[in-house]
């Protein structure tokens, strides 16, 4: 014991670093350990967590321990780390290339969140190196918030990152949703998560059931079905073919043909597709097309009722109408924009369509056939010579970018809401025997819209609200039978205020004392004759019933839109507006009941009528001068008082709206009186749904637990969507 107590104590003895730095560092001047990376502690035993950004950044305390918590490194690219003072260098055990004690040095104004261990949502242990995170973080660094109850099963846990870059397809309000090319680039991108819920699902946790979506029965005035218009096509052929790289040779065989299948997204976000759809090929005019017949059978094929019994599917021509008008000289367009164009297909409307070689189903363009119409008959292959076509009397014609193409309109009758847009897989669609697999040159899309271009921005555009149509002045009310004249003090149709249509609705006032409203059969000169004969008691003398005078006043209730007018001069320069779109409404409609709001474009506006379109005409303004024609639109709606999304008074009496928010801001009675005049118009077909698709269809209160409606009295249905009876 002596002996060895000596040696213990003998000068010069060497003393070692803690627990030799528990072989995970090296043994440093001072005996002190340096400790190996993810390493800590006097004796380098404790281990590192992993660090992340913080979720909130917090103060380290007096790390150096020189009695403040102020220092920081201050990093120099020109020089070493530790070459600066005391002052801009602390290194740590843990940062041997710099650290802070309240701060960051290289913080800028407005900075946060810097790298901190377990993310500072955590304890670490030190003996396995692994973050104990607190309640509602996980991760190995405690970077991810936990979604809560794991969403119950029935959805998945996204980041922030993921939902703004993948929003949800439902459309739930009237403005569309967030485009999927935003991004969320801040802090918290990948570490702040939620539930993204399956289909019929919704809940910060995923464990709210959704109930059928229906529409409000009590509401259901002047709303419209959604329609989507569904085009199936080829590039080539058409006005892109020549830059569109490596189409296929045009000839008589390269046509379009194969299978289509159709995805539907209900109202709750689930999808649906449909067994493949035969009969794809460019439209020609005829009556019952295989496309549509079999697209129609395959959505109402899907299972359990998802798809109403009711929807109908019709096809046509991809076309829009010029409102300049054409002749044809030996197969080639003459007059207007396009005249002479190698580039344009088109086919012909009204006259001309019977004209030599020439029909309506029949499109051509170069001089050649290139989608053979059904009365075309033989010797009009595809490809086929049409240059001995000729009509020499000025027409409207439709213009056709793709004419390989079918058009499908797609009304989804009985269906509340705005629906998602159907997805269209055309893998198996083939131009010239080659689906686009095989040969790069096929060139085959599909396009999908609720709102269908339908004419050449070559329009024109008046539209007066029914305020100020109206006429106060000496009148006559004078049985005509079957009909009544009205006799005004004043030559009618030649301004805004005294311009009344054909097919529009009137109301006929003597005093104050209305007779009623009535539909306009024509104008001549100072009368307007109306297709009703309104009964003798009815007129009474106060109406001037023997051909007298009384005061009285004539006012528009129907909202018309007059699209351009037609001189019929025989001029094809160009002067011509006049958009007649009957046919074209006639075609996309064929029997079914399918309904749409009319919308419009030009260098000045966007926007649509908050309306049903009723009828469509060309008609003279004043029967005297029949062939100076006008095209107009009657709407459904009659109010009397501003309606639609606009911000104008009610005393204004518009029906323009607009979808956007800001447009829809602009229309005022300033912007209804800019609506004249316009001759760039383009005219839309607005297939949007605007049923209602609330929650029991606002009639009932949603069971959340079971998914089920529990209707108010005098409401049934899954959606509450019909009235039993009226509700006491």
């Amino acid at each position: 014991m002596k002996i060895t107590t000596f040696l213990l104590m003998a000068p010069g003895a060497v003393a070692l670093c803690p627990n030799s730095c528990s072989g995970q560092g090296e043994c440093s001047e001072f005996d002190m350990c340096t400790c190996f990376a993810n390493f800590r502690g006097a004796d380098c035993s404790q281990r590192v967590c992993p660090y992340g950004v913080s979720w909130v950044t917090t103060a380290k305390g007096d790390l150096n321990m020189d009695g403040d918590t102020v220092d920081y490194t201050v990093y120099n690219v020109d020089a070493d780390i530790n070459s600066g003072s005391s002052a801009s260098t602390l290194i740590t055990q843990e940062h041997g290339g710099g650290d802070w004690e309240s701060w960051p040095a290289y913080a800028a104004v407005g900075d946060g969140h810097f790298y901190m261990e377990c993310s500072n949502r955590g304890l670490c242990d030190r003996e396995t190196g692994t973050c104990e995170c607190f309640a509602g973080y996980e991760g190995a660094n405690c970077g991810r918030m936990v979604c809560p109850n794991d969403c119950s099963g029935k959805g998945v846990c996204q980041t922030t990152s993921y939902l703004t870059k993948h929003p949800s397809t439902l459309v739930t309000g009237w403005y569309d949703a967030a485009a999927s090319s935003a991004t969320y680039n801040f802090w918290d991108g990948e570490m702040a998560l939620s539930c993204q819920c399956d289909p019929g699902y919704s809940g910060p946790d995923c464990s709210v059931r959704e109930c059928p979506m229906g529409d409000d029965i009590l509401t259901a005035t002047n709303q419209i079905y959604e329609t989507q218009f569904v085009e199936i096509f080829t590039e080539c052929d058409g006005s892109t073919g020549a830059s569109t790289t490596g189409c296929l040779a045009s000839t008589a065989s390269t046509t379009l043909a194969g299978a289509i299948t159709l995805t539907y997204t209900d109202l709750h976000g689930e999808k649906y597709t449909t067994e493949p759809i035969d009969g794809v090929a460019a439209f020609a005019g005829e009556t019952t097309h295989a496309l549509a017949t079999n697209a129609e059978a395959a959505l109402k094929a899907i299972p359990n009722n998802v798809i109403s019994s009711t929807i109908t599917v019709t096809a046509s021509h991809c076309d829009t109408i010029d409102g300049e008008q054409h002749t044809v000289d030996g197969g080639v367009l003459k007059g207007g924009t396009l005249a002479d164009t190698a580039t344009k297909a088109w086919r012909p409307l009204g006259a001309c369509a019977g004209a030599t070689k020439l029909n309506s189903n029949g499109v051509f363009k170069n001089g050649k056939n290139v989608v053979v119409g059904t009365a075309n008959g033989a010797g009009f292959a595809k490809e086929g010579d049409s240059t001995g076509a000729d009509c020499d009397t000025p027409e409207q014609f439709a213009i056709l970018d793709t004419p390989q193409c079918i058009r499908l309109a797609i009304n989804f009758d009985q269906m509340a809401g705005n629906i998602a847009a159907l997805e269209v897989n055309v893998d198996e669609v083939t131009y010239g025997d080659n689906t686009n697999a095989q040969h790069s040159g096929s060139h085959i899309k599909a396009t999908v819209t609720d709102r269908l271009a339908i004419t050449q921005s070559t329009c024109g555009l008046s539209y007066t609200a029914p305020s100020a149509v109206a006429l106060s002045e000496q009148i006559s009310v004078v049985q005509n039978s079957p009909k009544t004249d009205i006799t005004m003090d004043t030559t009618l149709q030649a301004a805004v205020g005294n311009t009344f249509y054909k097919g529009s609705t009137i109301e006929i006032l003597c005093g104050t004392r209305s007779l009623g409203h009535y539909t306009v059969d024509g104008v001549t000169g100072k009368v307007i004759t109306i297709e009703e004969l309104i009964p003798a008691s009815t007129i009474h003398s106060d109406c001037g019933d023997s051909g007298t005078t009384v005061a009285g006043t004539v006012r528009q209730i129907s909202h018309v839109i007059e699209m351009g007018s037609d001189n019929d001069s025989g001029d094809i320069a160009g002067t011509d507006s006049s958009c007649d779109i009957s046919d074209m409404v006639t075609a996309i409609k064929g029997s079914t009941s399918a309904d749409f709001n009319l919308g419009v474009t030009s260098s000045s506006t966007d926007f649509f009528w908050a309306s049903k379109l009723l009828t469509t005409h060309e008609e003279a303004k004043d029967s005297a001068t029949a062939t100076a024609t006008v095209a107009y639109a009657i709407l459904a709606s009659q109010t009397r008082t501003t309606h639609g999304r606009n911000k104008a008074a009610a005393s204004v009496m518009t029906i323009a709206s607009s979808y956007d928010s800001a447009t829809a801001s602009d229309i005022d009675a300033a912007a209804e009186a800019a609506l004249t005049g316009v001759t760039d118009a383009a005219y839309y077909l607005e297939g949007r749904g605007t049923h209602e698709s609330s929650e029991c269809g606002s009639r009932g209160l949603c069971d959340t637990e079971a998914g089920e409606c529990k209707c108010f009295p005098g409401y049934i249905g899954l959606s509450c969507e019909h009235q039993a009876a009226i509700a006491m």
